[in-house]
This record gives C-alpha cells, structure tokens and sequence, in this order.
C-alpha cells in the first residue's frame, strides 16, 4: 500500500518515465526476487500498470470491463484484467505477498 511503498519504488518509477504527470501509486507490487522494481505491478490513481522488460503497459483503469481472480498453490494469485477494447492484462503475485490486497484495491478503484 501507499504507505509501505520505499522511495526506491518513486526514484526507479521516475528514472524510467512508468508515471504521467499528476498519477500516484496507490499500491504497489514487486515480483522479483532483489526488489530491483523491474518486474512490477502498480495501481495508481489512473491506471493499472504492469513494467516489465524495460516495457510498461497501461490500462486506464475507468476501462476495464473485468477481474477475473484465480489462485494457484505455488503461484499464487492471478489477476486477469480486460479493457474496453479487449486489450488483457494478467498479474501474479506470489503467495503470501499480499495479492487479496491488490485484487481489492483493484477492485475499489474499479467499482467492481
């Protein structure tokens, strides 16, 4: 959540442009091992973002039409998210790591 997000997170989502002007993260994840910010996923006060590879996606969060959540045992939680022109977007979070938190504030931001 916000107030759990280190400032390396800011300082790497700068240095890498994964931010408009005027967005905030609201919740974050960080899918690798070191906490290096380069496998991420965000939800911010406009978008759902997945960076990757140097590459970020983005998907306006007013839209996406569906959620669809699944968990599996060793993977974990698997968020599976369509926009309006059926652009997908799928986020795992390992378990334990706090991916019902995601998912909820996914879905609060979403109204769905």
């Amino acid at each position: 959540m916000q107030n759990e997000i280190p400032q390396s997170v800011y300082t790497y989502a700068a240095t890498h442009q994964i931010l408009d002007e005027g967005e905030t993260i609201v919740t974050y994840y960080d899918a690798t091992i070191s906490l290096s910010n380069e496998e991420s996923a965000m939800i911010t006060n406009k978008h759902v973002i997945y960076h990757y590879n140097g590459r970020t996606t983005k998907m306006p969060l007013q839209d996406i039409v569906s959620i669809n959540h699944t968990e599996e045992t060793l993977v974990g939680d698997i968020i599976t998210v369509e926009s309006l022109d059926g652009n997908m977007m799928k986020i795992e979070i390992a378990p334990l790591n706090g991916g019902e938190i995601f998912l909820s504030v996914l879905r609060s931001k979403t109204n769905m």
